[in-house]
């Protein structure tokens, strides 16, 4: 497995494609040869960008 040092767009778009169709992140991070804690990390990023958009818009 490798670890991710900086998460690309991509990777995170792969992700959370794969989050979104049921995957566990054990699951999600054999499949794309990462660390399970990158991918916890990885949507946990996600979760944090949609986040701060939404409330850009709530002011």
């Amino acid at each position: 497995m490798t670890q991710v040092k900086r998460f690309s767009r991509k990777l995170l778009i792969k992700i959370e494609d794969l989050s979104a169709k049921g995957y566990w992140p054990k699951e999600i991070s054999r499949k794309l040869k990462i660390t399970e804690d990158d991918v916890k990390k990885g949507l946990l990023k996600i979760y944090k960008d949609e986040l701060a958009y939404e409330n850009r818009f709530v002011e």
